[in-house]
């Protein structure tokens, strides 16, 4: 099918089918902040978010499964951050900070069906203003039209229904078909999010992982065991000493998936090399038609995935390393390739493309440019001293049986010097440990003295009093139609009916 461009309050509503059978909804509207030109002569950039990918599966960093030689060969052909670190580990406020280059504490768009506020200029309204093309093939709505997302896009398909656009394809699939008939007289903004090693993991059978590889009929049974896993968390399970009926099903699937983690570490990697192979698609389209020297390539992931590691499964139920050690590769044309070990985070890709692209910066921005880091120049001293730091609102059970949790944000912080903090906010306790590994160290066993540790721990109660009490209007309140929670449904986002 051919694309065309839609204009003012449609942007919200493009859409196209696909399994999820999401419906669109009426957004508020958003005010296009600047004024678009028609002139623009900057380089493409392409941001490639593969959804719930975490960088310890990558070959770039460590792991023996050829999961990922598209990646990897792009990150050798340009800057592999080794430390990038996700704002949150779920979907909505990890993508809510890229957009926004605001922090979750901050935005606050942690839990459905909060967006970001209109009047919030975004990443693609940026690029809109800047009179680039801005387009979006998405396949999680949650990481656009549904938190507010959407208006800075010229076109954006997702998966959500359309008469107008029913067949369109969303994804890797829906670039590849719009970039052989895009207008090439504008640069473009292009985003394409994909899902595929978000659960439920569907491999294609040529790209399977295992010895043997999973059957399909073993990967439809794990999949609907991680997703009721996923559902039970989110439910009354009772206590740990007494636990009800749903609390022994938690305790008995968690059981069996534990049992069977080898064969879901085999389907995540399926899936994990079934997104290398459509990175590869792009590249390859890119460098066919001569635009890759010409074409800023930005592949990453809103955060990743823990697969038994600590005991649970999937993400969004702790600050851990599984969760938020995220793959960062950005390729610029002309900048010479480098790894970098300066820690990265979400927020940061907003000011970095600024700069690359020469804009005026937003002072509200809460992250920093990498520019220097990707051009090899002298580091800023906001960079080298910085802390960084993830959040997460635990407003479920989401860790089993600990109610002295729910209802808390939840924040952790990597220091300059290696220390991790994790600080349940209304509670007002800190736990310390070092980085990267996800448990408290005793301080004694750190080799870093004990003033260390009182310092980060009242710097880290320091920012989150700053901003505990602050509601900036940031975020606005929307509503889902019902197509669209039993959508978010299928991903585990909203649970409808507690299984029985």
């Amino acid at each position: 099918m051919g694309f065309k461009r839609l204009h003012g309050a449609r942007w919200a509503a493009l859409a196209a089918l696909s399994l999820f059978l999401w419906a669109c909804s009426g957004a508020a509207e958003r005010p296009v902040v600047g004024t678009t030109t028609d002139d623009a002569d900057g380089p493409n950039v392409l941001l490639f978010v593969i959804d719930t990918l975490r960088a310890d599966r990558l070959g770039s960093y460590g792991y023996g499964r050829p999961t990922s030689p598209n990646f990897d060969a792009l990150a050798a052909d340009g800057a592999l951050f080794e430390h990038a670190t996700a704002q949150s580990p779920w979907t909505m406020p990890s993508m809510a900070s890229l957009w926004s280059s605001r922090h979750p504490a901050n935005h606050r768009v942690v839990l459905s069906p909060r967006q970001l506020a209109p009047d919030l200029e975004l990443l693609p309204e940026r690029f809109l203003a800047e009179g680039y093309e801005t387009v979006g093939f998405n396949e999680n709505a949650i990481a656009g039209s549904l938190i507010g997302a959407a208006d800075g896009f010229e076109l954006l398909v997702e998966n959500v229904i359309d008469e107008e656009q029913g067949d369109a394809r969303r994804g890797a699939a829906g670039f590849l078909e719009w970039f052989e008939q895009r207008d090439e007289s504008r640069p473009f903004f292009a985003w394409v999010h994909g899902v595929e090693p978000h659960v439920p993991y569907n491999p294609a059978p040529e790209f399977l992982f295992g010895d043997p590889p999973p059957e399909r009929a073993a990967g439809i049974e794990l999949n609907a065991m991680l997703l009721e896993f996923q559902a039970l968390t989110r439910e009354d399970l009772g206590t740990l000493e007494q636990p009800n009926e749903q609390g022994r099903r938690f305790a008995s699937l968690r059981e069996q998936l534990l049992v069977r983690r080898t064969e879901i570490d085999d389907l995540y990697d399926s899936c994990v090399h079934l997104a290398d192979v459509r990175l590869g698609l792009l590249v390859e389209a890119l460098k066919r038609t001569g635009e890759y020297e010409n074409t800023i390539v930005v592949v990453t992931s809103d955060h990743g995935e823990e697969l038994g590691d600590h005991g649970y499964f999937l993400h969004d139920h702790a600050l851990i390393e599984e969760l938020l050690h995220i793959p960062l590769a950005i390729r610029v044309p002309g900048l010479e390739p480098r790894s970098i070990r300066q820690r990265a985070q979400t927020i940061d890709l907003f000011p970095t493309l600024a700069e690359l692209l020469d804009w005026t910066p937003d002072p509200g921005w809460e992250g920093s440019s990498l520019a220097p880091l990707l051009r090899g120049t002298d580091v800023p001293a906001e960079l080298l001293g910085r802390d960084v730091v993830a959040g997460r609102f635990t407003s479920g059970t989401r860790e089993p049986w600990n109610e002295a949790r729910r209802g808390n944000l939840q924040i952790g912080t990597y220091t300059a010097d290696g220390l991790k903090l994790v600080a349940d906010v209304e509670l007002g306790r800190v736990r310390v440990g070092v980085s990267p590994g996800p448990e408290p160290v005793p301080p004694a066993g750190s080799g870093l003295p004990a003033e260390r540790y009182t310092a980060a721990a009242e710097a880290q109660q320091r920012w989150i009093l700053e901003r505990r009490d602050v509601d900036l209007g940031l975020w606005i309140e929307a509503e889902y139609t019902n197509s669209q929670r039993a959508a978010m449904e299928a991903l585990g986002y909203i649970v409808s009916d507690p299984p029985k």
